[in-house]
């Protein structure tokens, strides 16, 4: 009984540590396309071609003050976790930067 409760207490503190860990972060520049409420959707700078025409680089977030911006401003986002691929695609941002023209 004694070993047993030992592992079960192991166990359990491994799940919550590993519940617990951190999400990576990346950050990503773009200019702004569409605001539609609290949704920002940008087009990142990595989603141009040489030529500039635009591809699938679009990327959609919600954002509390997304009134303080204005569609073709550039920003620069963290995001936290992992990019939700669809179209557009989607992530959780903790921060924006206004970038100057």
């Amino acid at each position: 009984m004694k070993k047993f409760s030992c592992l079960l207490i192991i166990m359990f503190t491994v799940f919550l540590l590993s519940a617990c860990r951190k999400q990576p972060t990346s950050q990503t520049s773009g200019t702004i396309t569409d605001i539609y409420q609290n949704t920002i959707t940008i087009l990142t700078d990595d989603g141009k071609s040489e030529q500039g025409e635009q591809k699938q680089g679009d990327l959609s977030f919600e954002w509390g003050e997304a009134a303080d911006f204005k569609v073709g401003e550039r920003i620069r986002i963290t995001i936290q976790g992992p990019i939700r691929t669809s179209f557009p695609a989607i992530a959780e941002v903790m921060h924006i930067e206004k970038l100057a023209e």
